[in-house]
């Protein structure tokens, strides 16, 4: 297992990777995109995890970067993104 900082290192350098190949964020200069990287929380979800819940309010944006998400409303799956 990595070290703590190079874990880390590893993961900035995935999310920087990522955020320039976006299309919301790929626009943006680097120094913009290293300032962007700073503001996340890396996490993982198990399957089957509900993140959000429709009519609740949330400040958060998430990325998926692996795996499968499933978005509900109503009840009724609607799409689906991997």
């Amino acid at each position: 297992m990595p070290e703590p900082r190079e874990f880390l290192f590893e993961q900035n350098e995935k999310i920087l990777e990522y955020l320039k190949q976006s299309r919301l964020f790929g626009h943006l200069n680097q120094e913009t995109l290293e300032k962007l990287v700073t503001l996340y929380e890396f996490l993982s979800f198990t399957q089957g995890t509900q993140i959000l819940t429709e009519g609740e309010p949330n400040n958060r944006v998430y990325f998926l970067l692996d795996g499968l998400i499933s978005i509900y409303a109503q009840g009724e799956l609607i799409l689906q993104l991997r």
